[in-house]
C-alpha cells in the first residue's frame, strides 16, 4: 500500500512535470511558426510594406509569448491540482508506515 501510494505520487508528478514541458514546446512551436509567417510576410510585402510586415511580426511575437503565459498557468494549475490529489495518498503512506512500527 505504501509502495502504491509513492508511485502513483511519483507518477503524478512526472505526468504534471510532462505536461508543463510539453506546453512549452507548443508555445514554443507557435512563437517560431508564428516568426516565420511574419518573415515572409516581410518578403512578400516589399519595402512599402516593410513597416505593416514588421508590425505584423509584433503581434505574433506578442500574441506567441501570451500562448506560452497561458500554457504555463494551465500547466501550473494541472500541476498543483496533481499534487493536491496525491497529497493525501502520501498521508496514508505515512499513517500506514507509522501504523505498521506500532
Amino acid at each position: 500500500m505504501i509502495e502504491e501510494s509513492i508511485k502513483a505520487v511519483k507518477e503524478a508528478e512526472q505526468k504534471a512535470e510532462n505536461m508543463l514541458a510539453d506546453a512549452r514546446k507548443q508555445a514554443d512551436a507557435l512563437i517560431v511558426k508564428a516568426k516565420a509567417d511574419a518573415e515572409q510576410l516581410v518578403k512578400e510585402a516589399g519595402e512599402n510594406g516593410k513597416a505593416s510586415a514588421a508590425e505584423e511580426l509584433e503581434r505574433a511575437r506578442i500574441a506567441g509569448e501570451a500562448v506560452l503565459r497561458e500554457a504555463e498557468k494551465e500547466a501550473a494549475a494541472d500541476v498543483k491540482a496533481l499534487k493536491a490529489a496525491t497529497e493525501g495518498k502520501v498521508g496514508d503512506a505515512i499513517a500506514a508506515v507509522i501504523s505498521d512500527l506500532i
